[in-house]
């Protein structure tokens, strides 16, 4: 019972407050949603703690197929 969640939300685009964050994933959670799927970019630190702490899968992709430098430590980060 996954959903494919972007790191925005409206009204505040990609600044959301940690606080709107949780809110989100405890809404989701209340749902039946069991896991979500990072779509596009990188988790934030605080986003994979929240999924953590309420008990979410994450799932999460790397669209990047660059061997430059910054990109191959994105995805070390990513791992």
């Amino acid at each position: 019972k996954g959903v494919c969640l972007h790191q925005d939300h409206a009204g505040v685009g990609t600044a959301m407050p940690d606080a709107l964050l949780y809110w989100r994933l405890q809404r989701l959670k209340a749902m039946g949603c069991n896991a979500v799927r990072m779509s596009s970019n990188a988790p934030t630190a605080e986003l994979l703690d929240y999924c953590d702490r309420i008990g979410l899968l994450v799932m999460d992709e790397n669209r990047h197929f660059n061997p430059s430098p910054d990109y191959l430590a994105q995805l070390e980060w990513l791992v």
